[in-house]
């Protein structure tokens, strides 16, 4: 008889960290939606705005990656799902009455997003490398 195989505590308490961490992703994403002058001092920096989603999404990405137990494999989709929720997110300032769509931004995303996949994949201990 088959028995039922449920994950490790230590399995939950990682995809509920990677879910909080897509969260608050979701509530900047918000928050510059409803208050757009809180970023205005990284707006006033050189390159501040693109350097600030370069990090975000890139800091995102590295975190739930590294949290998501499995293969390479099961990695490689969640950095797709980062991608695709990257071009959503930037795609709908098109629709959102304050907010600007930038190129430059989705690019600076998804730039994080790739870079910072590729660090959290190298950092892979070897048995998960091997699973994939």
């Amino acid at each position: 008889m088959n028995s039922i195989k449920f994950p490790s505590e230590m399995t939950c308490f990682r995809i509920t960290l990677a879910f909080y961490t897509l969260t608050i992703i979701a509530s900047i994403s918000l928050l510059a939606t409803l208050e757009p002058r809180f970023f205005d001092f990284f707006r006033g920096l050189p390159l501040g705005d693109k350097i600030g989603h370069f990090l975000i999404f890139g800091g995102a990405s590295f975190v739930v990656l590294t949290l998501l137990p499995g293969s390479r494999r099961l990695k490689l989709l969640g950095a797709l799902a980062l991608a695709c929720y990257v071009v959503a997110d930037e795609s709908l300032q098109l629709l959102t009455p304050n907010r600007d769509f930038e190129f430059l931004d989705m690019f600076a995303n998804l730039g994080g997003v790739a870079t910072f996949a590729a660090v959290s994949m190298i950092r892979m201990p070897k048995r998960e490398r091997r699973a994939a």
